[in-house]
């Protein structure tokens, strides 16, 4: 033994609240990696399940797997936990109920390597939705390349794919993983780019990320409101510069016509349920969903008008 496992290249941190039925699994695909420098650092939110048992059963034989114990606190407080009890040089976000192709650290740190001074590196993935299907994480011509992702773009689209990876330095410097914001992966972000971090994108598939029937509905509000919110923090946090302030307040118009459609939306899948029973609700919530990329800007574009409207007849 070198002693090269005693500080390892790669940190998993891995948050935990109820997963005894999901998690090993996802274990199993961090223990199949060909890149074998890592740790997984486990932090159980206070789970009533078997979840702490089914993690120790893990430990037995790998010592690279750690637990930790808390209060539930949330998934942001958790995944915090484990990062500052992670000792690798990069930190990687990974769920419980998330898988890893085998050469996901492999083509991870050539990509480093390839792409050498960035603080945070990501790929392209699967998402898993709760109907049993499968889409691409991360779909478009962009996606087909390499990228090298700015604070600038972020304001567009959150581009960096769930499962990414970013450096214990830059981590540090940001100082944590904020528990009281529903979307702490774009919080922290925006923290990294605002602390000089640049992100490097490659479109390998790597990973698959697993999407809840909660997430695919209710919590569309959540995280919608919580991006307005993180937007709204950053202008009045003084630190953007004007150009970057503009790009934001663009970014919060854009997510409140994003929620205002998604409520119609939802209000007429409601009433066809009622009317015609759930299966025709969701055949014509998937065609609404087909043609939302074409209807949306122009919908987008009456809201703004009633909007902007609403608050000149409030002046």
């Amino acid at each position: 033994m070198d002693g090269q496992m005693d500080v390892p290249r790669f940190s998993f941190i891995m948050p935990a609240y109820n997963a005894a039925s999901v998690i090993g699994h996802a274990i199993e695909s961090v223990q199949k990696q060909t890149f074998l420098d890592w740790e997984l650092v486990v932090t159980d939110d206070g789970s009533t399940d078997a979840t702490a048992a089914v993690v120790g059963a893990y430990r037995i034989n790998d010592p690279r797997i750690k637990l930790i114990s808390q209060k539930n606190a949330g998934c942001g407080a958790a995944r915090d936990t484990s990062a500052q009890n992670a000792i690798g040089r990069y930190l990687v976000r990974f769920d419980a109920d998330d898988e890893l192709m085998p050469n996901y650290l492999e083509r991870m740190d050539s990509a480093i390597l390839t792409y050498p001074g960035h603080d945070i590196y990501c790929c392209n993935g699967i998402t898993r939705l709760p109907d049993g299907t499968t889409a691409l994480a991360r779909k478009g011509e962009l996606y087909e390349t390499p990228q090298n992702f700015k604070l600038e773009d972020m304001f567009e689209f959150v581009h960096i794919f769930t499962i990414a990876l970013f450096s214990s330095e830059i981590y540090h410097k940001v100082g944590h993983i904020d528990p009281h914001v529903y979307c702490e992966d774009v919080s922290f972000w925006f923290d990294a780019f605002l602390h000089g971090a640049t992100c490097q994108y490659i479109p390998e598939k790597l990973a698959y990320y697993t999407v809840s029937d909660t997430q695919m509905t209710s919590d569309f509000a959540q995280v919608g409101n919580s991006c307005i919110g993180i937007y709204r923090s950053l202008i009045e946090g003084g630190r953007l510069t004007k150009e970057q302030v503009a790009l934001a307040e663009k970014a919060i118009e854009r997510t409140c016509n994003d929620l205002a459609i998604f409520q119609k939306r939802n209000a007429l899948v409601k009433r066809i349920d009622k009317v015609f029973g759930p299966h025709v609700g969701k055949v014509v919530s998937a065609l609404i969903h087909g043609v939302g990329k074409a209807v949306r800007p122009l919908y987008a574009k009456v809201l703004s008008s009633k909007r902007a409207q609403g608050e000149s007849r409030g002046r």
